[in-house]
């Protein structure tokens, strides 16, 4: 009889354990839809990377293991780029603090004209890539392109074209990816 308690209340553990991270995946999953991902040439998995930030400081993507980074692609000339830029920026304000990074990725030949266009009041990282390896590597076809990294690596949503980052269909989501607990590991 002990053996059967011990065997049935294993089984319940397991069964909730399993419904539980279900349940979790499904609402990561349905906030993401919101936003309206473009799923096509989705990387599943963050690529590190090491890039030079305007300042000339090395930075690589997996300094930031353990966090929700939200990569964000972009060029200079690209006008939905420069409209989004202070959304962005409020996006950035209001998640300061929690465990959340994010990184803007100008893959413009010259970075003179990345470090004229930034604006003083940008204070997230801004990475260099003027031979647009890590934008072939991810895969960017058009600007602006994010990618929203779950704290495990995982590649979540891909999203092309600017959005209203600041809205509260975006900060939910942010909200809860910064509150699950997931381990980190970057793959690559």
């Amino acid at each position: 009889m002990s053996k059967v308690i011990k065997l049935f209340s294993l089984t319940l553990f397991l069964a909730i354990s399993i419904f539980s991270c279900q349940s979790k995946d499904d609402k990561v999953h349905s906030l993401v839809q919101k936003l309206n991902p473009k799923t096509d040439n989705q990387i599943k998995q963050a690529i590190d990377f090491t890039l030079t930030d305007i300042n000339g400081k090395k930075v690589s993507l997996k300094d930031y293991r353990g966090k929700v980074v939200f990569l964000n692609f972009w060029l200079t000339y690209c006008p939905m780029c420069m409209a989004e830029m202070p959304v962005k920026q409020k996006l950035y304000e209001k998640m300061k603090g929690k465990d959340f990074e994010m990184i803007a990725i100008s893959f413009d030949k010259q970075s003179e004209s990345v470090t004229t266009f930034i604006p003083s009041t940008v204070k997230f990282p801004v990475l260099l890539d003027p031979k647009a390896e890590i934008k072939a590597k991810y895969k960017v076809r058009g600007v602006p392109t994010t990618f929203i990294i779950d704290k495990d690596g995982t590649v979540i949503g891909q999203f092309k074209g600017s959005r209203h980052w600041d809205r509260a269909d975006s900060l939910q989501l942010f909200t809860h990816l910064v509150d699950r607990n997931v381990k980190f590991a970057f793959n690559r």
